[in-house]
């Protein structure tokens, strides 16, 4: 059995074991993406950087696993840390020879604007939450709601035409950025 499967398992099915567990893989997987989140801002190397947003976007995909939605956290890994952050690892690699490092400028003037644009973001939100009638349901999701082979039917039969052409478009930029970097080398 896999570790998918068992946060599943974790989450959909309460029990006495899972009292105990669920909060420390929800605390675990909540650090991992908030302090790694945090350190994106202070480090100055871009590969690093790469790798810390890889990990807490994983911590986001075991947060959604926590919750129930296995498709979502497979989407994450597949697409966000499978996929565009190996692009963008590959695109600092075949560019750029010597370390790239991201310079910081000193923007004092935009400190106060953005103190109050977090403030009211955070209000706005605060808001929200407080505001909105959620419901909420002790009964567990139904056996019968196999929610990825739903998705994956409906991607291959009533969606096929936009989910190929969202392939081919992604296969379009990747050549593009391949051509880019041997003409940009071959020229510097």
């Amino acid at each position: 059995m896999n570790i998918l499967n068992t946060l599943s398992i974790l989450a959909a099915a309460p029990s006495e074991a899972t009292a105990i567990w669920l909060p420390v893989f929800f605390w675990t997987f909540a650090l991992v993406s908030v302090l790694s989140s945090l350190a994106v801002l202070v480090v100055k190397d871009i590969v690093r950087c790469a790798f810390l947003i890889m990990s807490s976007l994983s911590g986001l995909a075991g947060l959604y696993l926590l919750l129930g939605a296995e498709f979502l956290a497979f989407t994450q890994i597949m697409v966000y840390v499978g996929g565009i952050l190996i692009l963008i690892l590959f695109g600092v690699m075949l560019t750029n020879r010597e370390p790239l490092l991201i310079k910081r400028m000193k923007a004092t003037g935009l400190v106060a604007p953005g103190v109050l644009a977090g403030l009211i973001l955070f209000t706005a939100i605060g808001y929200s939450v407080c505001t909105v009638d959620w419901k909420v349901t002790d009964q567990p999701l139904p056996a019968d709601a196999d929610t990825p082979a739903r998705i994956g039917n409906a991607l291959m039969s009533d969606f096929i035409l936009p989910f190929e052409m969202a392939s081919v478009l992604l296969l379009v930029a990747l050549v593009g950025a391949a051509m880019a970097a041997r003409r940009g080398g071959a020229e510097g």
